[in-house]
């Protein structure tokens, strides 16, 4: 039943046992599918082609100095509208003719995924009647005020010192900072290696909040410039560009045309605030007299900065610090053509096995751009040989944060109903280990591994689970076989098609595909490492430099570094 004639509806969104839930009125209901990441790939590979009713690319009705900001935020696109959609798709076919729609106990997913369609292209106007109200109290309002401001003043006051210093460097990071360390231990060898050489580096990072950013500048015992601090206020409405007032008026078309039309002008809008960071780091840059750029491939926050420093001419090394597959759409750039580019000047990978998923997919990579590195971080513990271990097998299973919890039980149900296994657990950090009941397990009942890294954890087992996680990856560089289980996410499948892991079509196949894994020889598991990693004994780190000095630096190759 449509809503077609309707003016305004209430419904009411359900959790059920799925975890996809379902959304009710008193007269019908619609169960939710669970997200397709597959469909959302095509829809985004969609809009990037497409066009205002004029003939204008959508990507290229915001531009500065050249480059498309479209490009810059197709993983908050991909991620954030296109992905959540596809779980409403049906909802939204219902929905067709209401004026106005409640969404009550709507969760997090709704509101990103309906918000950009609110009153466009024909679309209900949605609202969210238990959302918080936005007004906090006026302590929380200077608190905030505050801290936004404070970082603003510690990161001008970061470039004016990096210029003192003739800290010339960028180093770009996420803002975590290890216990214990003054840094991130998954990029360690990097902040060692720039150390060993005598670079002058000014760490410029992402961070999740202002409050955040000012801790860990304080456990760092320096500062940084934070990438959120030059963003406009979050309120500003920007004008939508001239030449995409035909697209907004435009009417009619499917449901997915109306769709993709109605996200595309929310995109702009976007694409309006990416330009603010970009104007405000190149001037940031500028202060600081920076002369060369180091970046780890987090494509959802850094490409303002990438493109700030290629604006003023300064050579960029990118490396890698974790797994990309055809849905890290940032790094991909599906559809990009004709407008400045954004990626590195070179770029360090892992393995061939993601030089040749960037030549493939990338719209953004040539092959002289990619070069072979091996891992930044090498594990530390070794792997014991299985036939020395006593008991039954370990399988080792490491929580992820996305997985389908539901789905991943009915394997864990039928490899523990075997009998054969002892299944282990490694938690994330800060990880309730109540949280394991939405697996099924008891705590008590399954062996928790208390290990600072998932490498220890490794050495302890003899064989992961997973089902999209860098774990996967992760255990082939340390010679653990792996078998990958099917759910709604289709992260991880590619692996498994490349036949660098098990597959575990099935809960009723997992005991079978443990027992392929188990069977597989030194020689296949060595390939995998190596097809993955490169040759693992060799310092990542080292050679990403080294590359970088005589292909983009040579002024710094006879130095060993800036001293």
């Amino acid at each position: 039943m449509h809503a077609s004639g309707s003016t305004s509806m209430r419904l009411r969104f359900r959790p059920d046992a799925s975890g996809d839930g379902r959304v009710e009125t008193e007269t019908w209901h619609e169960d939710l599918p669970p997200a397709d990441s597959v469909e959302a790939l095509r829809l985004l590979k969609r809009i990037n082609l497409s066009t205002t009713p004029v003939g204008e690319r959508l990507a290229s009705l915001v531009t500065v100095d050249g480059f498309e900001p479209w490009w810059f935020v197709q993983d908050r696109l991909f991620r954030f509208a296109l992905v959540p959609l596809t779980r409403f798709l049906p909802l939204l076919a219902r929905l067709d003719g209401a004026d106005q729609v409640q969404l009550i106990d709507a969760p997090t997913e709704a509101r990103r995924a309906l918000q950009p369609l609110s009153g466009r292209a024909g679309f209900p106007r949605f609202t969210f009647p238990d959302d918080p109200p936005p007004a906090a109290s006026p302590s929380r309002r200077v608190a905030g005020w505050f801290a936004r401001t404070a970082v603003r003043l510690a990161s001008n006051a970061a470039a004016v010192w990096f210029r003192l210093a003739r800290r010339d460097t960028v180093l770009y990071t996420i803002d975590i900072v290890s216990p214990g360390l003054d840094h991130d231990f998954r990029i360690g060898p990097m902040y060692a290696e720039l150390r060993r050489r005598g670079y002058r580096f000014a760490e410029y990072a992402h961070s999740l909040s202002p409050r955040l950013a000012l801790r860990n500048m304080l456990r760092r015992r320096r500062l940084a410039v934070v990438l959120e601090a030059y963003d406009d206020d979050s309120r500003i409405v920007y004008p939508l560009p001239q030449a995409a007032r035909t697209l907004a008026a435009a009417e009619g078309g499917t449901l997915e045309d109306r769709m993709l039309r109605a996200v595309g002008l929310e995109v702009l809008d976007w694409c309006q605030a990416s330009i603010a960071r970009y104007r405000a780091l190149r001037r940031v840059l500028m202060r600081q007299a920076a002369r060369r750029a180091i970046v780890f491939d987090d494509n959802r926050h850094n490409y303002e900065l990438v493109a700030a420093c290629h604006s003023l001419g300064l050579k960029v090394l990118g490396f890698q610090h974790g797994v990309f597959n055809r849905f890290h759409t940032g790094t991909m750039a599906y559809g990009f053509e004709g407008a400045r580019s954004h990626a590195f000047d070179l770029y360090g990978v892992w393995g061939p096995l993601f030089r040749e998923r960037l030549l493939v997919a990338s719209r953004l990579y040539g092959a002289d751009q990619v070069v072979v590195c091996g891992p930044l971080r090498a594990p530390r513990a070794t792997h014991p040989e299985p036939a020395r271990r006593s008991g039954r097998p370990r399988v080792l299973l490491v929580s992820e944060p996305l997985a389908r919890k539901g789905e991943v039980r009915n394997y864990l149900e039928m490899l523990i109903r075997s009998g054969r296994f002892e299944l282990c657990v490694k938690l994330r950090p800060g990880e309730d280990p109540a949280g394991l009941r939405a697996y099924g397990l008891d705590p008590a009942s399954v062996h928790l591994l208390q290990t600072s890294t998932v490498y220890e954890a490794f050495s302890q087992v003899d064989l992961a689970l997973g089902t999209y996680s860098t774990v996967l990856y992760e255990a082939a560089l340390t010679l653990i076989p792996t078998v990958w289980l099917r759910t709604a996410i289709a992260y991880g499948r590619e692996l498994a098609e490349e036949g660098l892991a098990e597959a575990a079509e099935d809960p009723q196949h997992i005991v079978a595909a443990v027992d392929r894994a188990f069977r597989l020889p030194r020689e296949e598991l060595l390939r995998r490492r190596d097809r993955i990693w490169s040759n693992a004994a060799k310092d990542g780190a080292r050679r990403l430099i080294e590359i970088g000095e005589a292909r983009l630096w040579p002024e710094l190759a006879h130095q060993g570094g800036r001293r």
